[in-house]
């Protein structure tokens, strides 16, 4: 063998060593999750290779139902699975007839699920957001069995919420609990929910409910595109998020894809992810029909420099012809002064003006509007706003970043109606409502009245929530407080067609009012708030662009304050097998 042909031998050899060496050192593949379905159940046994082979069940769904009724129960169906084919995925299809068609089919990948459903409308009615109740219970995994909530989160205001921090409202069954989605008014929820007795006033605004391991490193997580609600079951640590699938007309149908998680990581690493796949699911989404229309918000662009000028967002229903203004804030005030008003008056000069002037940003997912400013005396300050189809959900912060006690802290809201061709009748407030007495009011009906005062109406009106008022009750401005005191902190204006109304209410309101010479709406939030450096405080509110019907406004409003809305109807026990109950094959 000549020296050339001896080299190449050689190097021939080394490469083979080397890749041998290689192939052993190489990480092993990932095995893909084992799915098992159980046969005459809608569920099935899910093994997770990646995590040490723990296990749990999928009820894929336990009901079917709408706004209007539940439409399935699944005791009532004998399901028949097949598979697991050779990528591992099960299905099913049955028809109810007269009623519903149904198919499932399961997708395993290495660390999640995948959920195709598809949901067809046999009988004669609209279904109007239809939903299936979907089920993740950890019922091998004991690392994931969070007995107290101390591991388990959604989201509440844009922000990770640690579910044992969130009021329980206990119905006939202790331990569980409905989310109601923040998109769902109080009256739309569907009697599977309302008959249970136990939605609890916290509202999550994404459609994800997720629990970390002890100890620390994996998640198992229950997630939809678009949730109605989320529920969880302390007698199970089951959880669940209830995908929507939009309203279906007779003979037509709808698919949803919903992905469950079996995961390493913790909690940011489950957020990012989630957030990267929910756009692919989206798109695989076929819907019967479009989601419903929502409210469109559009911040009002900043003035010029050293300019005064509108911290605020327009505010405009599909059915409007102009627009509202929200000035968020119009003023807001501290021990230290005024930081910040939007027009120029001669007795209230700002402290500063605001250098730049704070720009909007838009989240195109969402529709969310949201601004944040930090002034230059360490007073930090912004908002958000979270439009829906016929509500705006509201939220604004203050925080003491200084090294002063402040106090006095306070800012005034005003939804201004003149841009509003359907609300923007000035000097008459004979279209303007609150609660007197149990009764939906004029406020033309208080006293005393414009007559009696001479000029035109700008009036305050306490609500029965505020303290003893000992201040003035005429202001050479031109508002005067009326006689009479609220029942809600919420205060209203009918379009002039009669067919729509509009709302603003905050947490806590003491007083509401309105200047018809604008004309405006005002009902909080409350002021005279301490704040010790590093502290904030947190106000939300909300605004109602609904059809013009005060009790389903009372419903909302009462709901949303954390009560009861339904007084009339007692909390009746549903006839349906209890939500997360141990399914057929497990332990």
């Amino acid at each position: 063998m000549n020296p050339w042909m001896a080299f190449c031998a050689f190097a021939a050899g080394a490469l083979v060593l080397m890749m041998g060496t290689v192939r052993a050192e190489a990480p092993e593949k990932a095995a893909r999750i084992k799915l098992r379905p159980v046969q005459g159940k809608m569920v099935a046994n899910v093994r997770v290779p990646g995590l040490a082979g723990q296990s749990f069940h999928l009820g894929m769904p336990e009901t079917i139902g709408c706004r209007e009724r539940m439409i399935l129960n699944f005791p009532e169906v004998d399901i028949r699975w097949d598979g697991p084919d050779e990528a591992g995925a099960v299905r099913c299809t049955w028809t109810t007839a007269g009623r519903i068609r149904y198919s499932a089919k399961l997708i395993p990948a290495v660390d999640y699920v995948d959920v195709e459903m598809t949901i067809e409308n046999l009988g004669k009615t609209v279904w109007h957001d239809v939903f299936a109740f979907n089920c993740v219970n950890p019922t091998g995994a004991p690392k994931f069995k969070d007995w107290q909530l101390e591991r388990t989160y959604m989201s509440v205001h844009g922000r990770p919420f640690l579910m044992n921090g969130a009021p329980r409202v206990k119905g006939h069954m202790p331990t569980v609990q409905f989310f109601l989605h923040q998109q769902i008014p109080w009256g739309n929820e569907s009697p599977f929910v309302r008959g249970f007795g136990a939605t609890s006033p916290t509202r999550p605004d994404d459609s994800w409910i997720v629990t970390l391991s002890d100890p620390p490193g994996s998640y198992m997580a229950a997630t939809s595109v678009d949730s109605l609600f989320l529920f969880d079951n302390l007698d199970r640590c089951c959880i669940h998020s209830a995908p929507s699938f939009g309203d279906i007309a007779p003979g037509k149908s709808s698919t949803t894809v919903c992905r469950q998680y079996f995961a390493k990581g913790g909690l940011e690493d489950f957020l990012n992810r989630y957030q990267a796949d929910r756009v692919g699911l989206a798109a695989s989404q076929k819907w019967a029909r479009p989601g419903r229309p929502r409210i469109e918000l559009r911040g009002i662009e900043p003035p010029g420099k050293g300019k005064f000028g509108r911290l605020g967002f327009e505010v405009r229903a599909p059915w409007m012809t102009g627009h509202l203004q929200m000035r968020f804030p119009e003023t807001l005030h501290t021990s230290l002064g005024l930081h910040f008003i939007d027009h120029d008056r001669r007795d209230m000069p700002p402290l500063y003006m605001l250098e730049p002037f704070p720009k909007w940003q838009l989240d195109p997912a969402t529709g969310e509007v949201s601004y944040r400013y930090v002034a230059k005396d360490g007073v930090e300050f912004g908002g958000r706003a979270r439009p829906y189809e016929d509500e705006v959900f509201l939220e604004y912060r203050i925080k003491n970043n200084s090294d002063k006690l402040l106090h006095r802290v306070f800012a005034q809201m005003c939804l201004s109606l003149r841009p509003g061709d359907e609300f923007n009748t000035q000097n008459d407030v004979a279209d303007t409502y609150a609660w007197f007495d149990s009764k939906w009011t004029s406020l033309a009906k208080t006293t005393p009245t414009a007559q009696e005062k001479g000029r035109k109406p700008w009036l305050q009106i306490l609500t029965r929530k505020a303290r003893k008022y000992r201040g003035k009750r005429d202001n050479k401005d031109g508002w005067w407080f009326v006689d009479q005191l609220a029942d809600e902190g919420v205060i209203a204006r009918a379009s002039k067609d009669a067919k729509h109304l509009v709302a603003i209410a905050w947490e806590g309101a003491t007083v509401i009012s309105t200047n018809s010479r604008i004309p405006c709406l005002h009902a909080g939030p409350g002021g005279g708030v301490r704040l010790k450096p590093g502290q904030e405080v947190v106000w939300h509110g909300k605004i109602y662009l609904m059809k013009n019907d005060p009790k389903a406004l009372l419903v909302r409003h009462t709901g949303d304050g954390g009560k009861w809305p339904y007084p009339d109807q007692p909390r009746k026990r549903p006839r349906l097998k209890q939500p997360g109950s141990r399914p057929a094959g497990s332990r």
